[in-house]
């Protein structure tokens, strides 16, 4: 597969990568993906910046026909809605309606106010942009931190929904929609991980409590 490179000065972080809005939800098909890699020099040694630092090594995912966009939605309690549930809940009063973002404006929302292209110029050289809208209409491409569960098995013809951090390429998490059983596992929501493990982990406390009440039997 192909890989790419970002060389960057200066602070490589959300701070100042990830302005914005809340987020961006996006829903397409993965095109096609490859490995990226950022090489930084003059990073800063601050610990606050090093905290707010973003990856350096990403699976990127060209996404080829975009779906559709919209903002990230959050209920009354601020948690964020699940998007999955919220399409089975459409004409009823707690559906949330998606505030739907166009080709044209998501190039704004994701490069800044005159971006040419979806994404700040800095982050790749231009002939790397080339393939992306408007040069190419409706591609778009987002940026997967490559520890994140799943994003190694992220591959062409996946339909997938993804959230970016604010108004930015980087992936904030991503489900893969389309996945098979087999690999619901790695395809989830990172937190998709650790349902699983709470379920493993509900079925060992079973056993034990089982050993518990046939203590309090023999009293």
């Amino acid at each position: 597969a192909m890989s790419t490179s970002t060389q960057w000065q200066g602070s490589f972080s959300k701070g100042n990568l990830c302005k914005g809005s809340r987020g961006i939800v996006v829903e397409g098909i993965v095109k096609e993906t490859r490995v990226h890699s950022v090489f930084i020099s003059g990073a800063s040694k601050n610990p606050a910046d090093q905290a707010d630092a973003l990856p350096t090594r990403y699976i990127v995912v060209v996404i080829h026909p975009l779906r559709r966009t919209f903002d990230r939605m959050f209920d009354k309690n601020n948690d964020e809605v699940d998007y999955q549930w919220n399409e089975g809940r459409v004409g009823s009063k707690n559906y949330h309606e998606p505030k739907i973002i166009s080709a044209d404006a998501l190039v704004t929302r994701l490069g800044g106010a005159g971006a040419k292209e979806p994404m700040p110029s800095e982050l790749l050289e231009p002939e790397r942009r080339k393939h992306l809208h408007p040069h190419q209409q409706n591609v778009f491409e987002f940026w997967v931190d490559d520890s994140l569960p799943g994003s190694k098995e992220l591959c062409a013809g996946n339909e997938i929904r993804l959230t970016t951090m604010r108004d930015s390429i980087f992936v904030d998490q991503f489900r893969v929609l389309n996945a098979k059983a087999s690999d619901e596992l790695t395809g989830g929501w990172t937190d998709n991980l650790l349902q699983h493990q709470d379920q493993e982990n509900k079925y060992v406390n079973l056993e034990h409590e089982s050993e518990v009440v046939d203590d309090e039997w023999s009293d």
